[in-house]
Order: C-alpha cells, then sequence, then structure tokens
C-alpha cells in the first residue's frame, strides 16, 4: 500500500482522485495557473483544516474559500506541521480517509513522517 504526500505544482485541470487547489477560481483562472495538486487519500490528513464546516463529502465537487478562512487554514498547517514534527511515534489524532490507511500510515509513521511534513508545511 502506497500514501502518495508528494505536491504537484500544475497549470491546466487534474483529474482522477486528487484535491486541486488553485488560485481564484474557474471563470477568473480558466487555465487552473498556479494550482497545486494532492492525493486524495494524503489530503485527507489535513482536509479537516479545509472543511470549517464539517461538511460530509466536503472535498467532492468545487468549493471556494475567503481569504480570512485561508489565513486560518496557513495557520491550522503550522500548528498541525509542530505537532507531527514534534512527535516520535504515531498519535490517534492523525487520520486519514480510510481506516486501512490510517492503519498503514500509523505502522509506517516514521517513513511518512517527512512527507506528511513536507506536505503540511506548504504555504497555500
Amino acid at each position: 500500500m502506497k500514501i502518495n504526500f508528494d505536491i504537484k505544482f500544475v497549470s491546466g485541470l487534474v483529474g482522477s482522485l486528487n484535491i486541486q487547489i488553485m488560485p481564484l477560481d474557474q471563470n477568473r483562472n480558466k487555465d487552473c495557473i498556479d494550482s497545486i495538486a494532492i492525493d486524495e487519500v494524503a489530503f485527507s490528513l489535513v482536509e479537516n483544516l479545509f472543511n470549517r464546516d464539517k461538511v460530509k463529502f466536503f472535498h467532492w465537487g468545487v468549493t471556494f474559500i475567503n481569504s480570512q478562512e485561508i489565513r486560518d487554514i496557513i495557520k491550522d498547517l503550522y500548528t498541525l506541521y509542530s505537532f507531527i514534527n514534534q512527535l516520535d511515534k504515531y498519535d490517534i489524532t492523525l487520520k486519514l480517509i480510510f481506516k486501512e490507511e490510517t492503519e498503514w500510515f500509523a505502522s509506517h509513521f516514521n517513513f511518512f513522517k517527512p512527507q506528511a511534513l513536507n506536505m503540511t508545511a506548504l504555504q497555500y
């Protein structure tokens, strides 16, 4: 089993099971210039930071996030980064979208930790 924490810098609409974060919206950025794409499973580690209203299936479809929420998300990403960075072993508060991936992440935490830190360090 593999969890891909890589962040891809892209211009253009990305499909498949990825979360794409792009500046502005498709009306003002039709070519999705300067976007990033993150694998859906990896993104689930931070999805709760983006899903402020705790809406089920939040990551399906298009979601707009205002500038104040972006500032809050960046602050929360920094807090999560600091939390993960100080861990020597897996903490049960770190969950992925599926139980199997969470168990894999937990049992291989020391392998995945640098990758998760790299993903959470990205300043959106």
